[in-house]
């Protein structure tokens, strides 16, 4: 089975990659922690 992704991204996924995103850029801005502690909250959890 090849699995292709589509060539246009649908509202709900656009939404989500820019919720994401933006949890991320606010973790790193206001969170203290140093570039390679990043990982560490996310993948813990």
């Amino acid at each position: 089975m090849i699995w292709i992704a589509p060539s246009e991204k649908d509202t709900a996924t656009d939404r989500l990659e820019k919720r994401l995103w933006d949890a991320a850029d606010q973790l790193r801005a206001n969170s203290g922690l140093k570039a390679q502690e990043y990982s560490g909250p996310i993948l813990k959890t």
